[in-house]
């Protein structure tokens, strides 16, 4: 928001998964007839009317108010810049609206605040973020390529268990079922000489899956939890060279 050029800067090389956060409009809850975008430019407009002067809109975030009001075609508002408890805004009236910041919308509803259906202006979380004008040497670029190599291969652990299981004859018709109904993916190939099978299953088809193969003839089926799965492919790595190149 307040960055120029923030793009040209930094490379956001991967989203983490959590400090999850919207930026939104949000209006009085006693405003009951305004559900949309379009509700609050027919109360912008009949506010201007009935008060000879515009809606006043608090917000840390001028920029991305703006736009976002320009592209629903809202224009009778001016805004007030906030340094403080945004949230507060309304009650202490020093304006009739907030854009801000929520998460889990309590503090909001403390307030008695709510989000417009169509109100959430950007969807956030924390991200691993590279600077661009930083040093990237060869001993900069390697340390980064393993810290990226280790968030990599966790978050491929965090979306599978590991199915193991054995057949007396290997049948290709099961891994192909398999593939197809669960989204399974197969690190070693198929079964080896000895029958032993290992799948990579999405957590929440490991139960249907174990199913199946016990049904094709499986005696055992062991399901364990993974820390690491290193791959070939060096994709986090390869976002961070890709926006490092880019001219600024």
């Amino acid at each position: 928001e307040k960055v120029p050029d923030a793009e040209r800067r930094v490379v956001l090389v991967e989203g983490l998964g959590f400090g999850h956060a919207n930026v939104a409009v949000a209006v009085p809850q006693a405003w009951i007839d305004v559900h949309s975008m379009a509700d609050l430019d027919d109360i912008a407009i009949a506010f201007r009317l009935k008060h000879e002067r515009k809606m006043r809109v608090a917000t840390k975030y001028v920029n991305l108010t703006r736009d976002f009001f320009s592209r629903h075609g809202v224009t009778d508002y001016r805004i007030v810049e906030s340094s403080g408890a945004t949230e507060a805004a309304p009650a202490a009236g020093t304006a009739e609206l907030i854009v801000d910041i929520t998460t889990t919308g309590a503090t909001l509803a403390a307030n008695a605040l709510k989000v417009i259906d169509d109100g959430v202006i950007l969807r956030s979380q924390a991200n691993l973020v590279a600077a661009r004008a930083a040093s990237w040497g060869t001993a900069e670029r390697a340390i980064a390529r393993g810290v990226l190599d280790r968030i990599a291969a966790q978050a491929r652990a965090r979306a599978f268990r590991e199915v193991r299981t054995r057949f007396a004859r290997s049948d290709g018709a099961i891994i192909t079922e398999a593939k197809q109904r669960f989204g399974v993916e197969t690190p070693f190939g198929g079964a080896t000489s000895s029958g032993m099978l290992t799948l990579h299953c999405p957590p929440k088809h490991v139960h249907e899956l174990a199913t199946l193969l016990r049904e094709r003839g499986a005696e055992t089926v062991v399901v364990a939890d993974l820390g690491y799965v290193f791959s070939s492919a060096d994709s986090l790595y390869a976002k961070l060279e890709a926006g490092l190149a880019r001219p600024r």
